[in-house]
């Protein structure tokens, strides 16, 4: 794949600059200049795009071997999250696949300035006591100006939702998205079946002057991320929903509630699948 490929434009994303009414924003959770200031930095030297599919991420060869990698591992072994409902977890990856991904987007966007912020392996399918997977409408507040969302494997289809684009991947395709900025969700897992399964791998990239490299990952829990975080959402979310509501296309979304959940219950070991 080469650059011209990749379609740069800025205007469907939550930022400011697009938002349709701004004289009647109502800045619930932080003032105006507060919020242009944290959203100026959270763009910096970022490459806006239309999400995109890569076919054949990885050479046959390679996907063969982090398929036969993957398969060798248990559910026992990773941790499962209530919060969607799915085994995710960091997985011990071989160091090659974070390079090859680096690279490739590296090559696509036509920059140097991508960094790994951290990946997730991801697999999705019914537990013991039925609860199914899901992928809720939101944007991403953990760091990643792009995210590389591969298909690894499964038996079932599961389409993902970014901005106004519905995606439906292959083995070894990618769906090339940037989280942080681009409201995303997956369409209902609505299946019974205890069989069906999907497996992906997630690598969420960044940049040399990301917020989470000047002020650390803990800045993610500070009072003025989450204020800037809930802003974003105040104005944002409801648009979006309606943007959903009236297309004749995308599929249902998906709205998640964690509130009443501990820490405990986004990390839980030995969950089996039903």
């Amino acid at each position: 794949m080469n650059n011209k490929e990749l379609i740069l434009q800025k205007s469907k994303f939550a930022l400011y600059e697009n938002h349709p009414n701004k004289d009647n924003i109502d800045w619930l959770h932080m003032d105006k200049d507060t919020y242009l200031a944290m959203e100026k930095e959270f763009c910096e030297d970022a490459i806006f795009f239309e999400p995109l599919i890569i076919e054949n991420f990885y050479s046959d060869e390679e996907f063969l071997e982090l398929k036969n990698f993957i398969s060798g591992l248990s559910l026992s072994q990773i941790a499962y999250t209530k919060q969607m409902n799915k085994w995710e977890d960091q997985i011990g990856l071989p160091q090659k696949f974070i390079d090859i991904a680096i690279a490739k987007v590296k090559e696509i966007l036509g920059t140097d300035d991508v960094e790994l912020g951290y990946y997730l392996y991801a697999h999705h399918q019914m537990t013991k006591e039925g609860r199914q997977p899901f992928l809720q409408v939101h944007l991403d507040w953990s760091p990643g100006t792009y995210m590389v969302d591969l298909h690894v494997g499964g038996n079932r289809d599961w389409s993902i939702v970014v901005h106004d684009k519905e995606f439906i991947t292959k083995e070894n395709q990618v769906v090339l998205v940037q989280p942080e900025f681009d409201f995303h969700y997956r369409e209902p897992w609505n299946s019974d079946d205890p069989n069906m399964y999907y497996q992906a791998l997630f690598f969420h990239l960044t940049r040399k002057n990301h917020w989470h490299k000047k002020y650390g990952i803990e800045y993610q829990v500070s009072d003025l991320f989450l204020k800037f975080q809930h802003q974003r959402l105040h104005m944002f979310q409801d648009l979006y929903l309606n943007l959903v509501d009236e297309s004749q296309e995308l599929p249902a979304y998906v709205l998640g509630d964690d509130s009443s959940l501990v820490s405990g219950d986004k990390d839980l070991l030995g969950v089996e699948a039903k």
